[in-house]
């Protein structure tokens, strides 16, 4: 069947009909099936499809559509007005393309207005969609007839076409703006003209320039779009060449114009390679448009990321490139005869020609900005032509667009000035014309050197810096381009004076990083070599960027052939380092013992090497360097792999278990333990074919109790840093290797040993104090290390453990030693018992208030609020459980007050634990609090007789002082801030300056006066339970707990207990004499309650708190006791020693010497000077130290 057949339906709906409208909607009503609608498409694509058929087809169409696009029957009734309004918007359009309303001018386009078209209208679009899928089925069929002639003639000619189909296109064309206001059905349509307009112009059929003049904008808008996608930009940029087309000085194309100056802004053109070379088509277009597209990039510049920065580099890097292209094809091909030729050879050199203006405004802004940000951005900026400088034409522009300035730059009176132009002459020396000869080169090359020696001798510190990174660039990328002497004097500054350069930390820092990036030119390798050791003090720096650069030059060292880093800086500094490191910074693990660590991790452990050398080197290194090697280890476990790592932790438990059997066998010669049947083979690790190490093994014996402390902590800092990669299941193979070795038996077997060793029993005493405290800290960090026994494993070690906790508790209470029992209770925490240890304490303690629930230090008539808590300490007492044996109460408040005091790893588990259950401090506290009550019955004088004795007092004070301690730890652990004086603390402040210390001195006044401490309850001030606590601060050191509530990290409590040495030899107890009268006892525990007041409030404000003023103006109150005399009761002495403290404290938080003032004025006639002397000098150390 012919075509013509085929297309008789189609022919019949358009021609035979009397009405245009009856013939639309045939037209519409044959489409609408699409595959009748892509059959008739198909044959119209087809070549089969001729001329004939085509000028019957669409002069048949150009009549209906004439008629439906003439008389607006595509635009519903209910648009007009809409339309209307926008046709009017539109055409108004602006003189100034910067204050153009977005929003207006793209609400006829962007938004769909809500339009909803009839019937009439409806039929109408369709008809008009119809015609453009018709015509561009057609275009499509010429295309696809042309393409084998222009490939055989390989010239492209524009394609011919019939003058109804340019009539079509014409006419839908010229309604595309009018679609706007029809509606989503309108849109639909004109997506397909749309797609025609396209399809024409790529085409290249004959006066494809009349169907662009709508489509451009069009397609702007749809770029520009928030639903905008990569192939719409990719559309646009096949219809580049239309651009030229329009004439952009014409005020009528304001708003296209401002369309495309929004370009610049859509992240969408800037990320994609498209996108770019359409803006930077776009600066070919027009020279006034070049100079608004450069402004409105320079205005997304200061809030670009550092990913969209260099973009804009390369939009200008391209609208160069291309604009340079351009100007030399026109001028290679121009004839001077051809006035058409001259007339377009100028307008794409005036185009260049702004384009440098632009350029060089921004290399102007680049030297000249104050932001050091904005000039780097603006350098990034840059940098494609800085990269390009190899390339005569780049070369010659940068000499062309710096030289005017940046020469007169580097010696401006602005030091940023100076900084930024030295980063400029850095990336493009040699600034020179490369048309010019060798002189000119000597002539920049001089004038370089003399312009980076002045940067080098600035005064300005950031300008040496700045100068150093230039000239370092400078000969890292171009050595031989300079002089031999211009090279030595350079280094020589650099090396000598700016290593030295006592002023600036930055300076010696840069000089270091700068011959490290020198080391990356091998050519500059046998100029550096001998100078490198004139930097090899600075690793003892006292700025920890400046030690941790010449750590990574030495790094530096180690990986470049031909040299040595321990040349530079000898093996026995970097040790000292290392341990400094551990005893000057506040973690071992910062990035200098890190740097370090690397660096020395092949000298002391190396992987390659057999375990017999491996453990040679590690035993040498405990041995000879312990601070460093605790340094070292605290780092190596997260450097290596944990396969490597967990054979050195098995390595130190075999050589503790060979330690023990070497002792053993020499103190029991006929009589050997069948239970230490480790012989020296175990010690390289299943090593049989190891080297002989008999000469290494001489100094693994028991007896050397320093250097099995220190394999003994080691090992446990290593199996710490790997304990979180163990219970990964990967590692999981790892674990059981370690676990292995360390089973419940050898830490027992081990823990024993060291345990006789330090008290005698079948090995000999050790005669030095220091060697039993290597034999305490041997077992508790094997204890510490019970944390990875197998479960299943640990009956006989928690048995071990109980049973020396109740040896402990059988002792007297003279010999009670609260660091001695920590490691063994630190156990059960690290089995996570610690309720059941918290239970355990807080019903020893309050065993020593309450006894078969008859009160001790209590009265028996109570308030029924106080019986109400006797009755819950007496259950919580009851409550004790089997798993836990129950301490003495007096042992109990030691442990507490030790775990609140201590630094050591053991105390800082036990604290943190505490503090973050809320069950286990609460118990601890209720059961504290019993011994506020006691010591408020004491003052008042209502207590039992017993109650006066001297050691009940002293556990009064020192559960107390606990109480207030664990208090403020448990507020200090809340994550809230600022830290501001709770009411409690306020309170007692109040009541100290307003009832306590007026009520002692009445009482001093007059013997006969009614008692002052009746209303005294402390435990009013700090309630607990279900309450807030009311301490909000430690007395103890805050060690670790909590970091983040400290506001000055540098200053802790710690720090100021060390400084006051006779404070600390009182230990915090107090003599009261069993004899003495009512009132000196009353006046002492007073007494006792200000130095726990100064305690309190002063670590209160050296952590952070709040509420200076307040606790400044009531301490001046507190001082009125100074003036006091009791015979047996000398009060300054008393409390001089915690109130220069206190003192010194409020000096360095808070700037005020009120204080201090009222201290020197102080009346000391009636005590020794030398006491005097000695607090006074400690309070005024700290304060210089602070």
């Amino acid at each position: 069947m012919s075509v013509t057949n085929h297309l008789t339906s189609l022919f019949e709906a358009i021609e035979q009909q009397s009405e245009h409208s009856k013939s639309v909607a045939s037209l519409v009503a044959l489409f609408s099936s699409s595959k009748d609608r892509n059959r008739f498409l198909e044959l119209i694509k087809s070549s089969s499809f001729h001329k004939n058929h085509a000028r019957r087809l669409f002069g048949a169409l150009l009549q209906i559509l004439s008629d439906v696009v003439g008389k607006e029957e595509f635009i519903p009734a209910n648009a007009f007005h809409d339309y209307h309004e926008d046709e009017r918007r539109n055409s108004q359009g602006t003189k100034d393309s910067h204050n153009v309303d977005r929003s207006d001018r793209l609400s006829s386009v962007a938004s769909i207005p809500p339009v909803t078209p009839d019937e009439e209208s409806s039929r109408a679009m369709q008809f008009m969609k119809y015609s453009a899928m018709m015509v561009q089925s057609y275009l499509a069929n010429i295309v696809s007839k042309s393409a084998s002639k222009e490939a055989k003639s390989r010239v492209r000619k524009p394609h011919d076409v019939m003058d109804e189909v340019k009539e079509i296109t014409e006419i839908l064309h010229n309604s595309l703006f009018e679609l706007n206001s029809c509606g989503k059905e309108g849109l639909i349509v004109q997506k397909s003209i749309i797609s025609l307009c396209e399809a024409y112009w790529n085409g290249n059929f004959v006066d494809r320039n009349d169907y662009v003049t709508s489509l451009i904008p069009l397609l702007l808008l749809r770029t520009l779009d928030g639903n905008a996608t990569k192939a719409d930009i990719k559309r646009l940029w096949d219809m580049k060449e239309a651009l030229h087309l329009i004439s952009y000085q014409d005020e009528s194309v304001a708003f296209l114009r401002s369309l495309l100056l929004r370009t610049v802004t859509s992240l969408l053109y800037v990320k994609n390679i498209e996108g770019r070379k359409v803006i930077a088509h776009l600066f070919q277009l027009d020279t006034s448009l070049v100079k608004d597209l450069h402004t409105a990039i320079k205005a997304q510049i200061p809030m670009a990321t550092k990913t969209v920065v260099p973009l804009y580099g390369d939009i200008y890097w391209r609208a160069w490139k291309e604009a340079a292209q351009a100007n030399d094809e026109s001028h290679g091909n121009g004839d001077d005869d051809n006035v058409d030729c001259d007339s377009s050879y100028s307008d794409l050199k005036s185009i260049k020609d702004s384009i440098e203006e632009v350029l060089q405004e921004l290399m102007n802004a680049a030297v000249h900005v104050v932001s050091p940000h904005m000039a780097k951005s603006l350098r990034c900026i840059l940098d494609p032509f800085h990269a390009q400088k190899k390339n005569p034409d780049v070369d010659l522009l940068l000499y062309n667009l710096y030289t005017p300035f940046l020469w007169r730059s580097l010696s401006a009176a602005n030091p940023m000035v100076r900084i930024n132009a030295s980063s400029i002459l850095a990336r493009t020396f040699p600034l020179r014309n490369p048309n010019l000869g060798s002189i000119h080169l000597k002539e920049v090359n001089d004038k370089t050197v003399e312009c980076l020696s002045s940067l080098l001798n600035d005064n300005d510190h950031k300008a040496r810096v700045a100068g150093c990174n230039a000239t370092v660039h400078i000969l890292a990328m171009t050595w031989d381009a300079l002089s031999v002497e211009d090279i030595r004097n350079l280094l020589t500054i650099i090396i000598i004076k700016h290593a030295k350069d006592a002023s600036s930390s930055a300076v010696r820092a840069q000089a270091v990083n700068g011959i490290c990036q020198l080391l990356d030119a091998p050519e500059t390798h046998g100029v550096l070599k001998p100078l490198l050791p004139f930097l090899g003090d600075l690793i003892h720096d006292r700025v920890e960027k400046v030690r941790l650069a010449t750590v990574k030059l030495l790094l530096k060292l180690k990986k470049t052939k031909g040299f040595k880093y321990y040349h530079t800086v000898p093996s026995s500094h970097l040790l000292s380092r290392l341990a400094a490191e551990g005893e000057q910074v506040k973690s071992t693990t910062g990035p200098v013992a890190s740097a370090l660590t690397e660096l020395l991790s092949n000298s002391f452990f190396p992987l390659n090497a057999v375990p017999s050398e491996q453990m040679r080197r590690t035993l040498s290194f405990l041995d000879n360097d312990p601070q460093a090697a605790r340094v070292f280890y605290s780092n190596i476990g997260y450097q290596l792999e944990i396969r490597s790592v967990s054979k050195l932790i098995v390595l130190f438990i075999k050589t503790l278990k060979l330690a023990v059997a070497k002792d053993v066998k020499d103190a029991t010669a006929n009589n050997k333990d069948d239970s230490f049947s480790t012989d020296e083979s175990s010690f390289d690790g299943t090593d049989s074919q190891g080297e002989d190490t008999e000469s290494d093994v001489d100094i693994v014996v028991g007896s050397n109790t320093k250097l099995m402390s220190e394999i003994a902590h080691n090992m446990l800092t290593l199996l710490n840093s790997i304990a979180n990669d163990l219970e990964d299941p990967e590692n999981e193979g790892c674990f059981d290797f370690i676990q292995q070795e360390i089973r419940s038996d050898s830490i027992l077997d081990i823990c024993k040993h060291f345990e006789a060793k330090s008290i005698g029993g079948n090995f000999k005493a050790l005669p030095f104090t220091s060697s039993k405290n290597d034999c305490q800290r041997i077992c508790a960090s094997l204890l510490s290390c019970s944390r990875f026994v197998k479960v299943d494993d640990r009956d006989g070690l928690r048995q071990y453990l109980f049973d020396r906790l109740e040896a402990y508790s059988k002792l007297p209470a003279t010999e009670w030693n609260g660091k001695e029992i920590i490691p063994y209770l630190s156990v059960f925490f690290l089995w996570s018992m610690n309720r059941d240890v918290a239970r355990s304490l807080s019903n020893s303690i309050s065993s020593l208030f309450y006894k078969d629930e008859d009160i001790v230090f209590l009265p028996v008539s109570e308030k029924s609020n106080r019986g109400k808590r006797k009755q819950h300490g007496i259950s919580e007492m009851k409550q004790t459980p089997d798993s836990f044996p129950n301490l003495p109460g007096g042992l109990s408040i030691e442990i507490v007050s030790t775990v609140l005091r201590g630094s050591d790893s053991s105390c800082l588990l036990i604290r943190n634990s505490l503090v973050s259950c809320e069950e286990s401090i609460t118990m601890l506290l209720n059961a504290l609090e019993k011994a506020t009550i006691a010591a408020e019955e004491i003052i008042s004088g209502s207590t039992l007789v017993n109650c006066h004795e001297k050691d009940s007092i002293e556990l009064i004070l020192s559960a107390c002082e606990a109480f207030g301690r664990l208090s403020i730890h448990k507020e200090a652990y809340k994550t809230t801030t600022p830290l501001d004086l709770n009411p409690q603390g306020r309170s007692l402040l109040s009541w100290l300056s307003k009832r306590a210390i007026p009520s002692i001195i009445s009482k001093l006044s007059s013997e006969d006066a009614s008692s002052p401490f009746k209303n005294l309850n402390l435990s009013r001030i700090s309630a607990i339970g279900t309450r807030e606590s009311a301490s909000p601060v430690p007395l103890s050191p805050l060690i670790l707990q909590p970091p983040r509530r400290r506001s000055n990290v540098s200053t802790t409590p710690s720090k100021v207990d060390t400084s006051f040495v006779s404070m600390e030899r009182q230990g915090g107890r107090y003599i009261v004499h069993n004899h003495a009268a009512d009132t000196q006892k009353a006046l002492v525990m007073v007494i006792a309650l200000l130095k726990s007041a100064f305690g309190l409030f002063g670590d209160w404000l050296m952590v952070g708190g709040q509420g200076g003023d307040d606790i400044i103006s009531n301490v001046k109150e507190w001082t009125k006791i100074f003036d006091c005399a009791v015979v047996g009761v000398d009060v300054k002495m008393e409390l001089l020693p915690s109130y220069c403290r206190f003192v010194a404290i409020i000096a360095h938080t808070c700037s005020d010497i009120s204080l201090l003032k009222e201290l020197f004025n102080l009346d000391f006639s009636q005590q020794g000077n030398n006491c005097i002397e000695e607090f006074m000098e400690a309070g005024f150390k700290y304060i210089l130290e602070t």
